[in-house]
């Protein structure tokens, strides 16, 4: 009996043991290899547009290049075209007649006016009113001259200038008046202190006699003046 039980055993033992080995679990898959990125490649720079290089063309002949930076100023040009003065000052005059003579106390000199054209820029033609006038206890003596001038300058700051004309002499008190014309000269040197620019302004010297009737009247006079270059 129990060799039928042991027997039985077996052969159950042996129809088990393939499905025994069937339901045994799979051992375990290996992991799966972690997945790599496949690199990526930069995308493609496209170059930088290159300038076309610029063709030198040769300048047109008598053609200056611009100088750096902004022009300078030209300077004006002067003494040219139009001048104008007038001069005021101090002065003396000294008549003489028959072999006698005096001498005024110090007087007006001026106010003398000239207007005209410069010939180069070295000389001056000029129309001028010029004179010197004594004022005393309400009488007054005036020694002037209507003049064709010409003024010319030695540099920049010195000139000389001289004219002739018609001479006047009048002699005026409180109710009369007299005048009396003739022939007069002048003659004058300056020295203007700045000639860089239109307007200038300038010391003088001025001798100037006239010759009326029977009597000389010769003015001196010390100016201070205005130019117009």
């Amino acid at each position: 009996m129990q060799m039928k039980i042991h027997a039985r055993l077996t052969f159950a033992l042996a129809l088990l043991a393939p499905g025994i080995a069937l339901a045994q679990p799979a051992p375990p898959a290996p992991p799966p290899a972690p997945e790599t990125e496949a690199p990526v490649a930069p995308a493609p720079v496209a170059p930088a547009p290159v300038a076309p290089a610029p063709v030198a063309y040769p300048p047109p002949a008598g053609y200056a290049p611009p100088a750096a930076g902004y022009p300078a100023p030209s300077a004006p040009q002067l003494r040219q075209g139009m001048t104008f003065e007038a001069n005021l000052g101090i002065g003396w005059i000294h008549a003489s007649a028959n072999g006698d003579s005096d001498t005024s106390p110090l007087s007006l000199g001026g106010l003398d006016l000239g207007v005209g054209g410069w010939a180069s820029p070295q000389l001056a033609i000029t129309g001028r009113i010029a004179g010197v006038t004594w004022s005393e206890n309400g009488g007054r003596l005036t020694s002037g001259a209507l003049l064709g001038a010409a003024q010319y300058w030695i540099d920049d700051h010195l000139w000389i200038g001289g004219g002739l004309g018609i001479g006047v002499g009048v002699v005026s008190g409180t109710n009369t008046s007299e005048s009396h014309t003739g022939f007069g000269l002048e003659a004058r040197a300056g020295y203007t202190f700045s000639a860089t620019t239109e307007n200038t302004f300038n010391a003088s010297i001025e001798i100037m006699p006239t010759f009326v009737d029977d009597v000389t009247l010769t003015s001196i006079a010390l100016l201070f003046g205005y130019q117009h270059l």
